[in-house]
């Protein structure tokens, strides 16, 4: 990526000597003036070399990572310098001036880049300054640069413009001229709408738009408020009782659902009390809780993984409030079967179980450490048969069981990593992380400064047991061994953590200390894990619109790789997680028909409403360049993507000396934005809200249209 310095052009006049007093103040003037100048210029270079040189290697490492599944080996990472190294001197720098550079890899797979370069100085050398030195960085561990990793490039693509959603099939753009741009703080509309918006309109009767609200602070006993979340897991097995909202802060974190009579039949029968609304009521609430509705439409596949042959704690919860686990999943109008769940343990693990479609995974007391919660170091002789059997042997003062049990540890960690949430209680929570701990050990002894990089929370061990008001093996969590980053949600003291969450990659944990839920708000902490697992959110708006423009002929999705197909899925995924390939400037990429409002939603309310958010992406700039016209007169006129008719199909490249692209648009820059959630949007001057249209509040520039020159 090559990017063409910006030119500065310094004017040097002539100074007529009055005396030498004033000759040496003009001097001064001067050298201040020039050199001034001169630094700014070489500053901006800088900076406009390391942002590409920081944008080949992320994309590098991200191409890399997708290889491994992964993160990145030595060797990897090596090439990954160099590749940014290689930019960077092709951006007007010397080998030489690479000593300077820094490429340093980040936690949660993020990069930094900066760089501090000499600058000789003309007229002020007179006032003995020969030299000074400019830097620059980019990063998102660097201050000014925090959110931006991670998300990855969106399937979007936006002009270099004010983009406005005029109706359900037209919209405008004002592009901006070369010295303008994106505003800084500014919202925008990154991608297009089409339909109505209104979803429970005000002037609608009671009825089929109406909603039930279930409060959760006024239930009639502790065993119905349990059943209440039965009720929605129930909800989200029924097309025609989706979505559910789940509206954090109000009424005790209280569900909205569909006013219909199986609805009202399943809460009256499980003894949960509700309140019926009139769709203006309802969007009232709406109203009320803003940001905090999150929208429910996914019903999770959820596995306990056990060694008890009886109920744990957990399974008697769930089996308490009726919800299903293991697979087995009740018809409409079944009856709850609690000798239908079943539980997986360490075989089935190790021969793939989790690899099935599972969302969320439960556990409780489990001893991943493979000492049997102290009582038998390195397991029983049955477990040490077991683990030699499936060919597991043991590793310096580490028994076959406890390598077998550090294997299971492993596989549950990749399990999370691939976008799925992990609840672990009591020892099962610090125990894995030991396990994980000492898996690392094994398998890189020389290795202790990364020693804990495999774990989920943990940079070290202590038991917390015997804390009053609270029983099992570990009651809470030793602040001071829980590593950066991880969200501390419920504390005993300034030492003792209770309740902690974190994001894993793509995926997520919740660790909670305690073997038992002696209140009901305990036994709600647990349930909860199901509602985040389905984690979406949507607004409720009344938004309409009778303005005219051009007609749309895409929405602004795009296929990045550049190979047709792959369907909703596949543009949800990589809206949900960025897009892991290589993308630059200059390259054509096909665009991806219709509106897909629900992928849409779905991913944006997976950015906003995660744990923790992901608001900040990256999206690709584009126009249409020459050839398009030429190749397809059919868009002739086309000045943006959204005008473009029919489908390239290049089959990966992106290149078009290598294909004739008739419908592609070009890559011509990259910008970081924060996503919006409908109820925050605040322009009313870009038209108004429809299904699938996205916003952002813009952060800066990665590669500004215009420094890199274009073909």
């Amino acid at each position: 990526m090559k990017i063409r310095n910006r030119k500065t052009c310094f004017n040097r006049g002539a100074v007529m000597v009055i005396t030498a007093a004033g000759g040496f103040f003009m001097l001064g003037l001067l050298a201040l003036v020039t050199d001034v100048g001169w630094m700014y210029y070489n500053s901006a270079k800088l900076q406009t070399a390391v942002n590409a040189g920081w944008k080949a290697g992320f994309d590098e490492m991200n191409r890399l990572m997708a290889i491994n599944n992964g993160p990145l080996n030595d060797t990897q990472k090596t090439g990954v310098q160099q590749r940014v190294v290689d930019v960077m001197k092709q951006n007007g720098y010397t080998q030489a001036d690479m000593t300077n550079v820094q490429v340093i890899f980040g936690p949660n797979n993020s990069l930094n880049v900066s760089s501090k370069q000499p600058v000789d100085l003309f007229f002020a050398k007179a006032f003995n300054y020969t030299q000074v030195q400019v830097s620059a960085a980019r990063g998102e561990d660097l201050p000014g640069f925090a959110g931006s990793g991670g998300a990855g490039l969106l399937p979007l693509a936006i002009p270099h413009g004010d983009l406005k959603d005029l109706s359900k099939s037209t919209y405008g753009v004002d592009f901006f001229d070369p010295s303008s741009g994106f505003a800084s703080g500014g919202e925008y509309i990154l991608k297009l709408g089409s339909g109505n918006g209104n979803y429970v309109p005000a002037t609608t009767p009671p009825g089929s738009y109406a909603r039930l609200l279930i409060p959760m602070n006024n239930q009639p006993s502790d065993t119905a408020y349990q059943k209440a979340y039965g009720a929605i897991y129930w909800a989200l097995g029924q097309s025609d009782l989706k979505p559910v909202d789940w509206l954090l802060g109000y009424q005790g974190g209280s569900f909205m659902v569909v006013n219909q009579t199986d609805m009202k039949n399943r809460l009256n029968s499980l003894g949960i009390s509700y309140q019926e609304l009139t769709a203006e009521q309802a969007n009232a609430i709406y109203d009320t809780v803003g940001d905090n509705d999150i929208r429910l439409t996914e019903q999770p596949l959820i596995k306990v993984y056990t060694s008890q042959s009886s109920a744990d704690a957990i399974e008697t919860l769930l089996q308490t409030a009726q919800i299903p686990y293991g697979g087995y999943l009740p018809g409409r109008y079944d009856n709850y079967q609690t000798n239908q769940n079943t539980t997986i343990y360490d075989d089935a693990v190790l021969t793939g179980s989790l690899n099935s479609g599972v969302d969320l995974l439960f556990m409780h007391q489990e001893d991943f450490m493979g000492n049997d919660e102290g009582a038998f170091p390195g397991g029983k002789n049955p477990e040490k048969v077991w683990a030699t059997n499936l060919g597991y042997v043991g590793v310096g003062s580490y028994t076959s069981y406890q390598i077998a049990k550090q294997d299971v540890a492993n596989k549950i960690r990749n399990y999370v990593l691939a976008n799925h949430l992990l609840f672990a209680q009591d020892l099962a929570a610090e125990s894995l992380d030991a396990a994980l701990w000492m898996r690392h050990l094994v398998n890189s002894p020389s290795d202790t400064a990364g020693q804990y990089n495999d774990c989920f929370a943990f940079t070290g061990f202590h038991l917390q047991s015997g804390l009053t008001g609270f029983s099992g093996l570990t009651s809470s969590f030793a602040s001071t061994k829980i590593r950066s980053g991880v969200n501390i949600l419920g504390s005993i003291d300034s030492n003792s953590a209770k309740f902690i969450s974190g994001q894993f990659d793509a995926g997520q944990f919740i660790f909670l200390g305690g073997g038992s839920f002696p209140q009901v708000n305990s036994k709600r902490l647990v349930l909860n894990a199901i509602l985040h697992s389905s984690a979406l959110k949507e607004s409720v708006s009344v938004i309409t619109s009778s303005v005219t423009g051009k007609q749309k002929s895409k929405f602004g999705p795009i296929d990045p790789d550049n190979i047709t197909g792959g369907g909703a899925n596949d543009y949800s995924d990589r809206f949900k997680y960025g897009y892991r390939g290589t993308l630059q400037i200059n390259d054509r990429v096909i665009t991806k028909p219709g509106n897909m409002a629900g992928p849409t939603s779905t991913a944006v309310d997976y950015h906003v409403a995660g744990i923790p958010p992901t608001r900040r992406v990256v999206i690709p700039i584009v126009d249409v360049p020459p050839e398009v016209g030429i190749n397809n007169p059919q868009n002739a006129s086309a000045s943006t993507l959204y005008d473009l008719q029919g489908e390239d199909q290049p089959n990966g490249i992106y290149n078009p000396a290598s294909y004739s692209f008739g419908a592609s648009p070009r890559i011509i820059g990259f910008a970081e934005f924060d996503l919006l959630e409908p109820w925050e949007y605040s322009r009313t001057d870009v038209g108004t809200y429809q299904p699938g249209q996205v916003r952002g509040k813009f952060v800066r520039y990665i590669v500004k249209p215009g420094d890199v020159a274009l073909y």
